[in-house]
């Protein structure tokens, strides 16, 4: 390699340390070098996007109010400690006796350039419902160092795949702005609450929905990182591994997005729309040439609102497509037919095991201490309905069956025991004491082996 090349190699490896989210001081010598040795890269053609006119105010919109807001979390927060500061968008007064949406946006101080007045010409029109928006920045943690530094929790509340933050903003945040604003209702369906965010904040849009679709269906996600930071990637492999769940997903990037050690952000996002398809998500996507910046989604994010909130007034129910037929919950359900609940209201449903001549599905209801039986769908008159088959099992986990049928094998956590319970009388028999079991499974031979 010569001069040339390693300056190239070693400013290029500066550049990607300086923009990762892990940054470095770095000297600027190499830098300066290369250009005295008159290298340099190639200009990149600077991003254009018109002026959206619903970005700019229109005339006999009423306008909507900003309340700002801060945020202190306490040592009980599942963020202790965090101050964040943001604001909530309130429809005009008109909009004031209804039922209003919600949309949570991250990073929201990054927003309230233009969206406030998006909101004001889209609900006007009646594109989007009206709606309560919810701007929150990510937490800052005071810290003891001098010179008053702070620690900045982004990634750690953004990146992390887990439902850790969905937590925060449903038990936490949207309380806190409900206390302070009362008059205001903000509707419970999650058909018609949304989350936002670009880049680390659409990994935590897209995760808060992911893990609770119990509370929000709609994403807009634009420069996501869905690649090696905290687990990101695995993203694209959950949702095509997992049953889809009822979320309506807007996705955005360029092609000259980060190209670095965590994975390449715009194949990334590329995949993430192959996964969401192949599952049978209402999807969409808008791919320019742009990098990772904000432009691209400014000049747009009017009709990406606008698409994610497609039919909120006549249709507001989130519906799946059909997923590809390679996709394993076609391997579960028969063809056209959905998952149906046939029993609710246990605490922590456990130890499923298929009596082998009935069919019937007895199950464990661990922490209720119940062992429970459904009919199997195979007999004509089965009941679609659970029946309780033991009142009081002694925290009862994992169940088997003997080959005959005739005796339940049952681990017994709080009883310490493994015990078989007789099927005709359901008299109790202790086959191992002091112990605390968690699974079972009876061999061919007979022989019961237990975890």
């Amino acid at each position: 390699m010569n001069i040339n090349d390693q300056l190239k190699h070693r400013l290029s490896k500066t550049f990607i340390e300086m923009t990762s989210p892990y940054r470095m001081k770095l000297p600027v010598t190499s830098l300066l070098v290369a250009l005295t040795l008159g290298w340099a890269t190639e200009p990149v053609k600077a991003e254009e996007y018109p002026v959206h006119p619903d970005s700019l105010p229109a005339e006999g919109v009423s306008k909507g109010k900003l309340v700002p807001f801060t945020y202190t979390a306490d040592e009980t927060s599942l963020f202790p400690g965090t101050v964040r500061d943001g604001a909530v968008y309130l429809p005009a007064a008109e909009h004031q006796k209804k039922t209003l949406a919600l949309m949570v946006l991250q990073d929201g101080q990054a927003y309230l350039e233009n969206t406030p007045t998006i909101l004001d010409n889209l609900i006007a029109r009646g594109a989007v419902p009206p709606m309560m928006a919810v701007f929150v920045n990510p937490g800052k943690v005071p810290s003891l160092r001098e010179k008053g530094g702070q620690r900045f929790n982004r990634s750690f509340e953004y990146d992390s795949v887990s439902p850790r933050y969905a937590s925060f903003v449903i038990d936490e945040l949207l309380p806190f702005v409900a206390e302070t604003h009362p008059d205001w209702t903000v509707t419970t369906d999650p058909n018609l609450r949304g989350v936002a965010g670009a880049s680390s904040g659409a990994m935590a849009a897209f995760s808060a929905a992911w893990h609770r679709p119990d509370q929000f269906r709609r994403v807009l996600s634009t420069i996501g990182t869905y690649v090696g930071l905290r687990g990101g990637n695995r993203m694209e492999m959950l949702v095509r591994k997992t049953e889809p769940k009822p979320l309506r997903v807007f996705l955005q990037d360029g092609a000259n997005d980060l190209n670095i050690y965590t994975g390449n952000w715009f194949i990334a996002n590329q995949g993430m729309l192959s996964a969401l398809q192949f599952s049978g998500y209402p999807v969409t996507n808008v791919w320019g040439e742009g990098g990772h910046n904000r432009k691209h989604e400014r000049a747009i994010l009017p009709d990406a609102l606008t698409w994610l909130w497609d039919k909120w007034d006549k249709s507001p129910e989130i519906t799946l497509l059909p997923p590809n037929q390679a996709h394993s919950v076609n391997k579960i359900l028969a063809p056209g037919e959905p998952w149906v609940e046939i029993s609710s209201g246990h605490e922590f449903t456990e130890g499923p095991a298929i009596h082998p001549e009935t069919g019937d599905l007895y199950f464990s209801d661990l922490e209720g201490s119940k062992i429970w039986k459904i009919g199997s769908p195979l007999e004509a008159d089965a009941k679609t309905e659970a029946t309780l088959v033991l009142e009081e099992s002694g925290g009862t986990n994992g169940l088997a069956f003997s080959h005959d049928g005739k005796t339940l094998y049952g681990c017994q956590r709080d009883a310490r025991a493994v015990s078989a319970w007789d099927l005709a009388t359901m008299e109790r028999k202790v086959l191992a004491a002091n112990v605390r079991p968690n699974d079972i499974a009876v061999a061919a031979d007979g022989c019961i082996y237990y975890t």
